[in-house]
């Protein structure tokens, strides 16, 4: 009876040994990828525990969530560049307006060169007026998908 007791208490140690090393050790370091990816690192990647031909269903949640890290990082560097870009294009027509609403200022102005400055600035309103409406276009189609 005492033998049958310790071969049962050393299979259970083993079986647990076993689910430890097998599912609890990678879902542990997949919960701490996932920690990091929701605080913003998209450098985040959890090696799969099998080689290519050995893979089992742990291994393919492991590369899925590789992916979608992947994925996650190109996105988050499309949107800085997107706003980055935006910047850029929202500060031109806003010099300009003010750099000619400054040079309206001047008394020294012709008739002419008032007219044209001001032509200018309207022409900048419109680019920055075009230029936010097809931002909102964009959050609202963004939105829709």
């Amino acid at each position: 009876m005492v033998y049958w007791a310790l071969v049962a208490v050393g299979l259970t140690l083993y079986a647990r040994w076993q689910i430890k090393k097998t599912y609890e050790e990678p879902m542990h370091r997949l919960a701490q990828a996932t920690a990091k990816v929701a605080q913003g690192d998209f450098s985040v990647y959890v090696p799969p525990l099998h080689t290519a031909d050995k893979l089992d269903y742990l291994d393919v949640m492991i590369l899925d969530f590789n992916k979608m890290v992947e994925e996650l990082g190109s996105i988050e560097t499309l949107k800085t560049d997107f706003v980055s870009n935006v910047s850029h294009e929202m500060k031109t027509p806003i010099a300009i307006i003010k750099n000619y609403a400054e040079l309206l200022r001047l008394e020294s102005l012709t008739e002419e060169q008032k007219e044209e400055y001001a032509r200018n600035i309207e022409d900048a309103a419109i680019r920055l007026s075009t230029l936010i409406s097809n931002i909102l276009k964009l959050n609202k189609l963004e939105k829709q998908t």
